[in-house]
């Protein structure tokens, strides 16, 4: 992924903050031609992630794409309770807990 930063000055760059993403492409792209236009070759930053930013994004990706609650175990949850079939360990809950709070 490359960024072309070329061009912008501190006027600019304030006056983009307010624009999508899309129109700020928009905008590079068309800064982009009037260069070309000119004939005046110009020098390009980019930007490269690393192997763990790439594995990083792709778990954010699949975090979010992942449904936050698992209706399924919350609805054999639901009727367990609804049904008088639901005992929870309490041993277990507070030995959880206390590891939990090593923890932090």
């Amino acid at each position: 992924m490359a960024i072309d930063i070329n061009g912008l000055t501190t006027n600019s760059a304030n006056s983009t903050r307010g624009r999508s993403s899309e129109s700020v492409k928009g905008s590079t792209a068309s800064a982009d031609t009037s260069s070309a236009q000119t004939g005046s070759e110009s020098s390009r930053d980019s930007v490269s992630l690393s192997p763990e930013a790439r594995v990083l994004n792709k778990l954010a990706d699949k975090i979010n794409e992942s449904p936050e609650v698992d209706a399924d175990k919350v609805s054999r949850l639901q009727s367990a309770i609804a049904n008088g079939e639901y005992q929870p360990e309490s041993l277990s809950i507070a030995d959880k807990m206390l590891k939990l709070d090593d923890q932090l």
